[in-house]
């Protein structure tokens, strides 16, 4: 069976550390941007057997800069396209996934048929992944040959997955499961197995505008509101901005002196009223001494 280097580095990564992590992710933008993301790592405290080289990705067209998720340590290489039909062709199309870091080109790989019908564009996808190797030796890129026992026991250590993120949840699909209201689907792929995937969507160029891209953009929203934990929240709420610490003090100190001329207001007006009382006390008690007077 007939391999190539990269794959080759990555088995021989696992065999070294004893538990692989790969993740292939695509991702379809409403703007019809296509993103590749290929993350290949090994446990961190693994980290100085690992064998997995950048340039091997630079090489075939990657962008690649390290990856670390506290656990695993590796690389996260990228390739980009202004369009997902530069990826795609109006025949059938049955890719072999470790095409893409097998080919002199990453962009050289067709992925999808299209097929249009007015303004409505259908895209297929038959892809598989054999991830594996056997007794018999591989044989590399450069014609060396290497031998390596079969692995497939060790399943259960290597975390294998693929997904794609649409704009639309697709027509079809035999994904293993979905996240983002059906919008990404995930396909958790076994070692020593051929896997299969399959999936189909449409685009219509006149409905997948506004609405779709405003559901994204609340759906990214929440997604980051749930990455922020309650104490980090508490956090927030306790350290106001500057501005607001000068708004807050500002009206403490209005506060306060509108209870100063509440409190002085109403003491100054009993004084008043007791003092007219009095006045009015003595004013009545010498009517009839005034009377008295007058009389004589």
């Amino acid at each position: 069976m007939k391999k190539s280097k990269l794959l080759i580095l990555l088995l021989v990564a696992f065999l070294l550390t004893g538990c692989l992590k790969q993740e292939m992710n695509m991702k379809l933008e409403t703007n019809n941007n296509f993103d590749i993301t290929i993350i290949n790592a090994v446990q961190k405290e693994y980290e100085d057997s690992s064998t997995i080289s950048k340039d091997e990705y630079k090489n075939l067209g990657y962008t690649v800069e390290d990856y670390d998720d506290g656990e695993y340590i590796g690389i996260k290489a990228k390739a980009s396209y202004n369009s997902i039909d530069e990826i795609s062709s109006d025949k059938d199309v049955k890719v072999e996934l470790t095409e893409l870091v097998e080919k002199t080109n990453v962009k050289d790989v067709k992925l999808f048929k299209k097929s249009t019908n007015g303004s409505i564009s259908t895209y297929t996808a038959h892809l598989t992944y054999d991830f594996k190797m056997n007794e018999e030796g591989s044989t590399s890129s450069d014609g060396s040959t290497t031998y390596i026992d079969d692995t497939s026991g060790y399943s259960d250590s290597m975390e294998l997955s693929f997904r794609i993120t649409l704009p639309v949840k697709p027509v079809s699909s035999n994904a293993t499961k979905t996240e983002n209201d059906g919008l990404t689907q995930i396909w958790t792929l076994e070692y020593g197995k051929l896997n299969n995937i399959d999936f189909e969507f449409q685009i219509d160029s006149k409905n997948i505008t506004k609405d779709r891209v405003e559901y994204i953009k609340e759906t990214e929203k929440e997604e980051e509101k749930k990455e922020i934990t309650p104490t980090e929240e508490v956090q927030e709420e306790q350290a106001p901005t500057k501005e607001e610490k000068q708004v807050n003090a500002f009206s403490a100190v209005v506060g306060t002196l509108l209870i100063f001329i509440v409190i002085f207001g109403f003491i100054a007006l009993k004084i008043k009223l007791k003092k007219g009382n009095s006045s009015n006390v003595g004013y009545h008690k010498n009517i009839p001494e005034t009377l008295d007077e007058n009389k004589k």
